[in-house]
């Protein structure tokens, strides 16, 4: 017979993890570490090894301690138990931390009608299946039932060894599967609502968490609003000092109040992507909004956070993975013009670019053209090769793999041509036939947005990104 040290794996009991969630605003948020302490009193008959977790989840920095401590001590299955309603954003970046799949999700409710408890798992089951989860057992109150319910999905024995699940990239060339990696981290911030009018930017969470891989983070106007009014006399002249700096060669055409306003919410902006650690954003901005948050777009891209017009949570992700393999901000233009006979296209948008794309002594800080208010930076863009992609689509979550996410790549030459509209305005001489490149679009169903990106010798790269991520790539033939 074996000896105690030498008890054989099969024979050691099942080690499930116990993770409570909870969130500050919610009734019963007080009482979440009593909570946590009682159902592990109330876990002590069963039969097999409870673990907690350490960290209890109700903010971004937790839920990834979370997922941390669940794959490093390779915990299955694991028991989530909601003290209060909680976002589900914490789930998928918790479960973005485990980096594998346990057998086994199990979703416990409280018995208390003012948590939210029971409501809150019912939505994690549901996100959990459409991101191609087994279906999860939910366990309401503390009874004899749960212990056995719990018990029937639990391992006889705790595995050795865990099978990478979410970051199983296939990718050959290194560039193409650092960028796949750090999209399955991407998290990007859409502040407001989709533009009105504008069901093209529509955006599909599920679809573009199972395809592409980013997290999409909405957030209240009210909430950058508030932000903007709570900042400090102090911050906002250092604010203020950062925007001379940076635009000590543009003329301005805008009262000091508008650019105090615009300094505000650069501020704010700056605030709010570091609460919800954003690596992108985008804004509701048309037609509401406009010239309010396009200075802070200017010199968000500077610092590295891309940013894209009107809602467009597509070209948020786009910017991103432009700017990653440029290592220079992007354009982000509409369609506005094209000449067959030059074989140019013309875009741009209101003028939230950042000055590294203006020629020397071009800005000028003026109002948003339309509404005249706020400010904006316009300048034309500079001349030079430049790549620009368009992506649209929809669908495709873990457990619906039908996606209809498409994108079109194509190049040009930016040329000089002046301040041909009230922006940021690029015109570009392209690669390819103009009148191909608008047959493809139409035929296509593509969008009028386009990120546009300097230079053109990472193309390849980026059609490989695309392919590995089995979103269909166009080509103008």
């Amino acid at each position: 017979m074996p000896s105690k040290k030498e008890e054989r794996e099969e024979d050691k009991p099942g080690r499930a993890a116990l993770v409570v969630f909870y969130n500050d605003y919610e009734a019963g948020a007080a009482s979440a570490s009593v909570v946590f302490q009682d159902s592990m009193e109330f876990l002590k008959t069963a039969p097999f090894e409870v673990v907690p977790v350490p960290a209890m989840v109700h903010d971004i920095a937790t839920a990834r301690q979370a997922g941390t401590f669940i794959k490093s001590e390779r915990l299955d299955p694991v028991i989530i138990h909601l003290a209060t309603w909680t976002g589900d954003d914490l789930l998928l970046e918790m479960r973005s931390s485990m980096e594998w799949r346990p057998s086994s999700i199990i979703l416990w409710a409280l018995r208390d009608i003012n948590s939210g408890s029971l409501c809150g798992c019912q939505q994690f089951s549901m996100v959990l299946m459409e991101h191609g989860w087994d279906t999860p057992d939910l366990l309401i109150g503390r009874n004899a039932e749960t212990i056995k319910k719990m018990s029937k999905r639990v391992p006889h024995y705790a595995p050795q060894s865990v099978a990478s699940w979410i970051f199983e990239i296939e990718a050959k060339d290194e560039t193409v599967k650092s960028i796949l990696l750090a999209l399955r981290r991407l998290r990007v911030g859409i502040i407001g609502a989709r533009t009105p009018g504008m069901m093209e930017v529509a955006y599909d969470e599920f679809g573009i968490l199972g395809v592409i891989g980013p997290s999409i983070h909405a957030i209240p106007v009210a909430e950058l609003e508030n932000c903007a009014s709570m900042q400090s006399n102090s911050d906002i002249a250092t604010a203020l000092a950062s925007f001379k700096k940076t635009f000590i060669d543009a003329r301005i055409t805008v009262s000091q109040e508008a650019i105090d306003e615009a300094m505000r919410n650069y501020l704010a902006l700056k605030e709010l992507i570091a609460k919800h650690d954003l690596d992108a954003v985008t804004v509701d901005c048309y037609p509401g909004y406009m010239g309010k948050v396009c200075i802070a777009f200017s010199m968000l891209a500077d610092e590295g956070i891309p940013c894209a017009c009107e809602a467009d949570v597509h070209a948020a992700i786009l910017a991103w993975i432009m700017q990653q393999l440029s290592g220079k901000p992007t354009n982000h233009i509409d369609t506005l013009d094209v000449d067959p006979l030059q074989n140019t296209l013309t875009g741009g948008h209101c003028g939230s670019c950042s000055i590294q794309l203006a020629r020397q002594g071009s800005a000028t800080i003026a109002p948003v053209r339309l509404a005249n208010e706020g400010v904006c930076v316009v300048f034309p863009e500079k001349e030079g090769p430049v790549t620009l992609v368009n992506l649209v689509g929809r669908g495709g979550s873990m457990s619906y793999q039908r996606s209809t996410f498409r994108v079109l790549i194509i190049t040009g030459t930016v040329i000089e041509a002046g301040l041909v509209f009230p922006g940021n305005p690029a015109v570009i001489r392209l690669d390819v036939p103009v009148d191909k490149f608008l047959a493809t679009v139409n035929q296509n169903g593509l969008g009028h947005h386009w990120i546009v990106g300097q230079g053109t010798h990472y193309i390849q790269t980026l059609d490989q990104i695309f392919r590995a991520l089995n979103v269909r790539v166009h080509k103008v033939l």
